[in-house]
C-alpha cells in the first residue's frame, strides 16, 4: 500500500500529465470538455489537482485526448500516446 505522500505525488503527476496532454493537442479546455462529455470547470479542477477523476471522466478523456490511463491502488496515471512516424 502506498503512503499518503506517494499517493499525493501520483495525484499531482496525474494533474500535470493531463494538462500536458491537452496542451500538446492544442485543444482548449472547452474543446476537451465537450469531446469528453464533462464540464470545462471539471477539466480545470482535474488539471489543478482539485478533483479526483471518475471512471466516466477517464473514459471521456481517453476519447478526447491521445492518452490512456493506468490505475494502481485506486490512483490513475496518464500515459500520453504519441503518434508513430
Amino acid at each position: 500500500m502506498k503512503s499518503a505522500e506517494e499517493t499525493e505525488a501520483m495525484f499531482r503527476d496525474f494533474s500535470g500529465e493531463l494538462a500536458l496532454a491537452r496542451e500538446s493537442t492544442g485543444k482548449s479546455m472547452r474543446e476537451v470538455a465537450e469531446a469528453a462529455g464533462v464540464s470545462r470547470a471539471g477539466i480545470a479542477r482535474l488539471e489543478a489537482g482539485e478533483r479526483v477523476a471518475t471512471l466516466r471522466s477517464l473514459v471521456g478523456l481517453s476519447v478526447a485526448l491521445p492518452v490512456r490511463f493506468e490505475v494502481e491502488n485506486g490512483v490513475a496515471r496518464v500515459v500520453i500516446l504519441v503518434a508513430q512516424p
